[in-house]
């Protein structure tokens, strides 16, 4: 028979003060997420996070829909901490994750999967107001537009357009490039500097005979 030594560390648990405990993570499903409907893969990146208690009583387990995840942009830390029930925060310990994701989805080799990632994509271009390339998918592909994504498309292309007009305008009040500005900027400081040099001062009063 051996004789351990055992060291025990308990916390006390005190309603009204920040009681840190670790509870589970557990994903339940609505029917509500396309992507999870149409056979997308399921990433869960946490199995469980440290929280701050205040209540008497506390979850066995966290439970979070990820209904508006999509395989853009997947359910972040985030997005759970602002639905915890009352009396319970997340650990600051995790306040530096809060963009992480829980979950992710993964889309599978299902073409209208891949259409629809195209859509979000393009969707999140137009939110950033970044310049679409000829080669980016039409939002016109896609038959389930909304008028407000139609009116956002139609926004962004005019603003697009405005500023090619506002390079064309500049372009046409100064044709030359920025290289032979400079050129000639030098040209004329050179020929500037010899004409000084072969001048010569007159004397006053003129040429005595």
């Amino acid at each position: 028979m051996h004789n351990w030594l055992i060291q025990a560390k308990f916390n006390r648990y005190i309603p009204g003060r920040p009681n840190p405990i670790y509870l589970p993570l557990k994903m339940t499903y609505n029917k509500e997420n396309k992507f999870i409907n149409k056979g997308a893969d399921i990433a869960i990146k946490y199995d469980g996070l440290w929280f701050n208690s205040y209540n008497d009583e506390y979850p066995a387990a966290i439970e979070f829909d990820p209904k508006t995840a999509n395989p853009a942009h997947g359910y972040r830390l985030g997005e759970l901490a602002n639905k915890l029930p009352d009396g319970l925060e997340l650990h600051p310990k995790h306040k530096t994750q809060l963009h992480n994701y829980i979950v992710e989805l993964k889309v599978t080799k299902d073409l209208e999967l891949e259409k629809e990632l195209e859509y979000l994509q393009f969707k999140k271009k137009l939110k950033e107001g970044e310049t679409l390339a000829d080669e980016d998918i039409k939002i016109d592909d896609f038959s389930d537009e909304e008028p407000e994504e139609k009116a956002e498309r139609e926004a962004a292309k005019a603003r697009r357009e405005a500023k090619k007009a506002e390079r064309r305008e500049k372009a046409k009040k100064n044709p030359r490039s920025l290289k032979k500005q400079l050129a000639m900027m030098n040209f004329k400081v050179k020929e500037g500097l010899f004409v000084a040099t072969d001048t010569k001062p007159q004397k006053k009063g003129g040429n005595k005979d």
